[in-house]
Order: structure tokens, then C-alpha cells, then sequence
């Protein structure tokens, strides 16, 4: 009869309230929350294209104010103004850095017109296909008021473009909330 008793589904019941209890708690416990969050730079952009000029644009806006599809070759460059305010929660500034979600695109990134780091500049280059993908990069420690220049180049190979806005924020933040 005992055997009986543990082979109902009703003994299955109370077993899988206690185990799903158990991981909603364990899920609150162990949750990661960002010290300092990071900070979408999707508005305040200016961007210039073909010597045509616009300002105060959205980012994900600057290629339908140009007509932008990547029918042709082409090159786009956009800036935005790090304010010293952007992370002024942090007392001393520990490793700034974008994330950028690049697609199909090569990206010049510079820091008062000096070249930080470039994102698939090799393929474009080479004039291979470029790809979609996600790109850290670091920034030196003094960024504050100083001008993030994105200068995107186009391959003309009709692939779907699109510009998203450039996370900031610390590396190990991102890293793991990304």
C-alpha cells in the first residue's frame, strides 16, 4: 500500500510547488543589477553625408533624413558630444566603453578626431561582405566633454542597414547585463 501511496501524480503535486518556490527565491537572490546602469546615445546626433548636414537627429532617424539604403557606396559621419554628466555617478571612471551593434556596415570610431578603433574596416577594405555583429569598444578614461565621431561606411551591397543607438556605461556592466 505504500508503494501505492508514492506512485500517485497527486504526491507529484506538492513536490513541484516546493521546487518552483524554491527557484523563484533563488531567482531574487541571485539577480545582477548594474552599480551604475549604462546610457543609450540615441538623440542629440549630428551627421553629415555626401555635404549635406543635419542636427539634433535620433540616431535610428539619420538614414531616413539622408535616404540611405545602401544601394551605393557611401560614407556617413555622425558625432555626438560625451557630456561630463553621462556617468557622474562614478567616482573615478573605470573602463568607459560603447557597444555598438553594427549592421553590415565598416565603423570608424574616434574620440576628438583621433581613431580609437574600427569595426569590420578589415572586410570592407578587402571589399568582402560584411556582417551583423556586436562590437565593445574602450575608451580612454578622460572622454568626458569630449566629440564620439561614428563614421559608417556603406558597401553599396543593398544589404539591410540600420543604425542603432551606441550603449555607454562601464565594460563589466555591459558585459553582463548585455
Amino acid at each position: 500500500m505504500i508503494k501505492r501511496i508514492r506512485r500517485t501524480p497527486l504526491m507529484l503535486i506538492p513536490a513541484s510547488l516546493i521546487f518552483l518556490a524554491a527557484l523563484l527565491i533563488l531567482s531574487f537572490l541571485l539577480q545582477y543589477s548594474a552599480e551604475y546602469g549604462n546610457i543609450a546615445l540615441s538623440e542629440g546626433w549630428s551627421a553629415t553625408y555626401e555635404g549635406e548636414s543635419a542636427e539634433g537627429l535620433r540616431i535610428n532617424e539619420i538614414t531616413t533624413h539622408f535616404g540611405l539604403d545602401n544601394a551605393r557606396p557611401g560614407v556617413l559621419t555622425t558625432s555626438h558630444i560625451l557630456e561630463e554628466d553621462i556617468l557622474a555617478e562614478m567616482e573615478t571612471p573605470d573602463s568607459p566603453t560603447l557597444l555598438l551593434d553594427v549592421y553590415y556596415l565598416g565603423v570608424e570610431v574616434y574620440l576628438d578626431d583621433e581613431l580609437i578603433d574600427t569595426v569590420e574596416m578589415e572586410r570592407y577594405n578587402a571589399g568582402r561582405f560584411l556582417g551583423s555583429r556586436y562590437a565593445f569598444v574602450s575608451l580612454p578614461y578622460d572622454y568626458a566633454g569630449k566629440i564620439l565621431t561614428l563614421r559608417y561606411y556603406f558597401d553599396g551591397s543593398k544589404a539591410q542597414t540600420m543604425l542603432t543607438a551606441p550603449v555607454f556605461g562601464r565594460f563589466e556592466e555591459m558585459y553582463y547585463s548585455f
